[in-house]
């Protein structure tokens, strides 16, 4: 059989968002699924999209943001520890985001691309780790 990566089975088992009006929570979503909505983040009307493994609330990774191509992520097993990727690239001073309907400030390392977010994404979705070769900070 053919590998097909739009039907292949992931860890994660739920997706809220990305929109703030509409709450649904989409079981089982595909990849193209979860990309599409990560892509979706415009940081106005999309500003938050959670993906979750079993039931709610935790483990899950939260992506926000999404204006100017910049976004927030962090992962969970048990809402006292958090991972937050980070940009050890990024110049000092701070970058806002709205995510989650709320406009923040945060440190320039945490506002990470796309590319970054999608990589951070898809290995969540498969395996519900963070991705090794990426930085993530701990806290909590």
């Amino acid at each position: 059989m053919e590998y097909d990566e739009t039907s292949k089975r992931l860890t994660v088992t739920r997706m809220d968002g990305p929109e703030d009006r509409d709450p649904t929570e989409r079981e089982s979503p595909a990849w193209i699924d979860i990309e599409t909505a990560i892509r979706r983040l415009d940081g106005v009307a999309c500003t938050l999209l959670v993906l979750g493994i079993g039931a709610p609330p935790v483990p899950h990774m939260a992506i926000g943001g999404g204006e100017g191509g910049q976004y927030i992520v962090y992962t969970t097993a048990d809402n006292k520890v958090f991972y937050k990727l980070i940009n050890p690239a990024a110049p000092p001073g701070k970058c806002f985001l709205v995510a989650g309907g709320q406009r923040g400030d945060c440190d320039r390392r945490m506002c990470i691309g796309l590319a970054e977010v999608l990589r951070a994404a898809k290995t969540y979705a498969e395996t519900g780790q963070e991705d090794a070769g990426l930085v993530w900070e701990k806290q909590g």
